[in-house]
């Protein structure tokens, strides 16, 4: 179902109501990990505060879903068995650059610093720790999504 908004520029703009909440449109996030209760309990988390949220299990669905061009932010764990999260990160940024991707990882503390500093330079725009704290999960999307510091 569509409706019309009529903007102030004499433009006519469409949108999905689905896609409406508070006033204004809903983001879209994608989270990829191939462990089924993270991301199920990432997907409840996100989704309480609002958020419309697709899951998928490895990154070589992720073309699924970015191809709609409706993805607004992108949590990608970094270590899966098909697809891992640096070749999937590679893939993101050669083909949709403008969506921003959150990396999350259980990796120790080492290994995930090296990670971290790659995937920085590939072009992620954060870093979660398995486990991390709710605050710091919504800081990090407030930050990405809607600019707050």
């Amino acid at each position: 179902m569509e409706i019309c908004i009529y903007y102030l520029t004499g433009q006519w703009f469409k949108y999905n109501l689905k896609y409406l909440h508070y006033g204004g449109i809903m983001s879209r996030i994608l989270v990829v990990d191939d462990d089924r209760q993270f991301r199920s309990m990432l997907h409840r988390l996100l989704t309480d505060k609002g958020y419309l949220v697709d899951e998928c299990s490895d990154g070589e669905y992720i073309d699924d879903f970015l191809i709609k061009g409706e993805i607004d932010l992108v949590f990608l764990d970094m270590i899966m068995e098909r697809r891992g999260g640096m070749e999937s990160l590679i893939e993101i940024r050669q083909k949709y650059s403008d969506v921003p991707v959150i990396l999350i990882s259980g990796a120790c503390t080492e290994l995930a610093d090296d990670l971290l500093k790659t995937a920085e330079h590939l072009g992620a725009v954060g870093y979660l720790q398995k486990p991390f704290s709710v605050d710091n999960l919504f800081g990090l999307v407030d930050t990405v999504l809607h600019g707050a510091s």
